[in-house]
């Protein structure tokens, strides 16, 4: 059961799946590594960082589909629409990392604006321009 005092609650395109959130993210990150940009079809994909144990799948587990991009990161989709919900890392297990455009309209993740960057920018496409005032780094911090 969510907690009264936080939860987010978000799902993928088809609604086929649904997660709920019961505790605020640590941080969010805006990764232009080419394997993010490649895996959303976007110019960078946004995720954020929260607690393994606050994250539920509440309906449709049973259409999750991994895909090891990398030796130790498991991108979870849903097998139907193909929208990446969730991503777990296995050197660090204690959290889980959710893809922030599959929160619900008008959902922030939770966490303090400073909490917030763009990580991989030395990968970004040339022409993006990064003008939103949040920290820039060439790695994950």
């Amino acid at each position: 059961m969510a907690s009264r005092t936080f939860a987010r609650n978000g799902g993928c395109l088809c609604g086929s799946i649904r997660i709920e959130i019961d505790q605020p993210a640590s941080e969010t990150y805006h990764c232009h590594c080419s394997m993010c940009r490649r895996a959303s079809g976007s110019l960078y994909q946004t995720y954020s960082i929260y607690p393994k144990n606050s994250v539920r799948i509440v309906k449709g587990a049973d259409q999750l589909r991994d895909y090891e991009s990398s030796p130790g990161i498991t991108r979870r989709f849903c097998g139907r629409c193909g929208c990446q919900v969730l991503c777990e890392i296995a050197s660090s297990p204690e959290i889980m990392s959710v893809n922030t455009g599959v929160l619900d309209a008008g959902t922030h993740p939770g966490h303090e604006h400073d909490r917030e960057r763009h990580i991989f920018v030395t990968d970004k496409v040339e022409w993006l321009q990064i003008a939103d005032g949040l920290p820039q780094y060439d790695q994950a911090p």
